[in-house]
């Protein structure tokens, strides 16, 4: 709030990843704990990583997808009577897939792939890229789901958004820093990319 009284209309607030994992209130209440003060921060654009997964699909489509998926007694028992409660910040990733043969949305994104925010007079375009090491973890993390790794999908949504006019573009990743600083060479027109889940310290900008 502070920054935000001092620079209006010149500010964003970006999260990347592993945000409803790592404390027992959180572990035991599948998330839901974190979820109020995430919820009060006025949070821009959120990027999901490997660990928000951990609960499973119905508790990660209700939360970050915005379905109303009927929620196992077993999960009611430690949400509580309010179920999931869901992000209200938008959740953005290209390289995130539908896995459900036979529905309507089988094959397409679970998510957006991009918003362009207004700042301080500039066009910003912001783009998420989630972690694809899920399917590595346990099976239930990643049921009704397919990820790629955003390599292929990254430079046409580049292209797509300064074509609409982004003056700035910012990729938020939880690839890791060491796919992300190789995607970062690889790609043309990147500005900014925020690098997430391998818990590397940069306390400058690699240039």
């Amino acid at each position: 709030n502070e920054i935000r009284a001092a620079t209006p209309g010149a500010n964003l607030l970006l999260m990347v990843g592993d945000t409803t994992q790592g404390s027992a209130e959180v572990l035991f209440t599948r998330g839901n704990a974190i979820m109020p003060p995430l919820n009060a921060m006025g949070i821009d654009a959120f990027t999901t990583g490997n660990w928000d997964f951990q609960y499973g699909p119905v508790v990660y489509r209700n939360r970050f997808a915005g379905e109303n998926l009927p929620v196992p007694p077993a999960v009611t028992a430690s949400t509580g009577p309010e179920g999931v409660i869901k992000a209200n910040f938008p959740t953005l990733a290209i390289n995130l897939y539908n896995d459900r043969p036979g529905t309507p949305t089988d094959g397409q994104r679970v998510h957006q792939p991009y918003i362009i925010k207004q700042v301080n007079g500039l066009k910003v375009a912001i783009i998420g890229i989630t972690s694809d090491n899920i399917p590595a973890q346990s099976d239930v993390f990643n049921m009704t789901f397919r990820f790629t790794n955003g390599y292929n999908e990254l430079p046409v949504i580049v292209k797509e958004v300064r074509e609409l006019g982004a003056d700035v573009v910012v990729v938020m990743s939880e690839l890791g820093l060491a796919k992300d600083i190789q995607i970062s060479r690889e790609t043309k027109g990147i500005d900014v990319m925020l690098s997430a889940h391998t818990h590397e310290i940069t306390k400058t900008a690699i240039i």
